[in-house]
């Protein structure tokens, strides 16, 4: 029976040895790619840490800024262009006002053959008023409006300013007044230039006919009168 055996076609192969050669094989080529991913691995790291030693310096920095240096180029000086006069402050315009002239017989005295009647002239208006230095024409008038005597002056072309609440004084001489019983009141008339106008100086009682005395029928009535004095 042991001669019969039939030895088998092929001898066995060893099935240790094939898988230790391809195991073996395998460890090199492992190790390659180990050391190369290591190598990979810290140039990383290595670029990180140089990255970031970059952009996170260990100490601040601070940056000087260096001055400008003074300019050395010629001054500018501005231009002043020339002055301009002060305004003139206007002129104030002249009182438009109302000249308003009021005269009064303040009193009539008596002298030898003649009277003396004092004379206020007063400004009452709210415009100034400007009169003649003297009357320019006066005349003494009875009630019934006869001219008993007057006398005619010349115009110097001055004039008398009379302000609001102002007044000017002056005196009248009547001599030779031959009239039976002249009826009150008696006033004076007063012409006061271009700038006054006429006034009736009205006595304080209008029932006075204080007259002169008659001194001669043949004899002209007389009238006179004073410059204004303030």
């Amino acid at each position: 029976m042991t001669r019969n055996a039939q030895r088998p076609a092929e001898s066995p192969r060893r099935r240790g040895a094939g898988s230790s050669l391809g195991f073996l094989t395998l460890v090199p080529l492992a190790a390659i790619a180990l050391a190369i991913a290591v190598g990979l691995t810290r140039l990383g790291a290595t670029e990180t840490n140089s990255s970031g030693a970059s952009a996170s310096p260990g100490a601040s920095t601070v940056a000087v800024v260096p001055s400008p240096a003074p300019s050395t180029g010629p001054t500018i000086v501005p231009t002043i262009g020339p002055s301009t006069p002060p305004t003139a402050a206007p002129t104030p315009p002249e009182s438009t006002g109302t000249c308003t002239l009021e005269a009064a017989i303040k009193s009539w005295e008596g002298a030898a053959g003649s009277r003396i009647a004092t004379i206020e002239l007063r400004n009452s208006g709210d415009g100034s008023c400007a009169i003649a230095p003297i009357a320019l024409a006066a005349r003494l008038v009875d009630g019934s409006g006869r001219v008993l005597a007057q006398v005619e002056n010349a115009d110097n072309g001055a004039r008398i300013e009379l302000g609001r609440g102002e007044s000017a004084m002056t005196d009248a001489s009547a001599t030779n007044v031959c009239v039976d019983a002249p009826p009150p009141p008696i006033t004076i008339e007063l012409d006061l230039g271009d700038g006054g106008g006429s006034v009736k100086a009205q006595p304080l009682d209008p029932t006075d006919a204080t007259v002169p005395p008659c001194n001669g029928p043949t004899q002209p009535s007389v009238l006179s009168i004073h410059p204004w004095s303030r």
